[in-house]
């Protein structure tokens, strides 16, 4: 929820952690970089999910963009 988004935080840099990210694109702004997985709710619902993060080309840096839910799973 609104109220805990450092759990969210934690659960996506653990995703991106295990799982290596798939180059979808590329700009002159940077590479974007799909990753798929599934977070757990506190609910103990899981989500499926699409992640995409960005590496600036200027800078290095690797950002999150986005996340796009794919399905629940009970």
């Amino acid at each position: 929820t609104i109220l805990n988004p450092d759990t969210l935080i934690s659960d996506l840099a653990l995703l991106a952690g295990k799982t290596e990210g798939r180059l979808v694109d590329e700009n002159k702004f940077g590479s974007y970089y799909e990753i798929a997985g599934a977070l757990h709710g506190p609910l103990g619902i899981r989500l499926r999910v699409r992640t995409i993060w960005m590496t600036e080309r200027l800078s290095g840096i690797t950002k999150f963009v986005t996340l796009i839910p794919i399905e629940t799973l009970r």
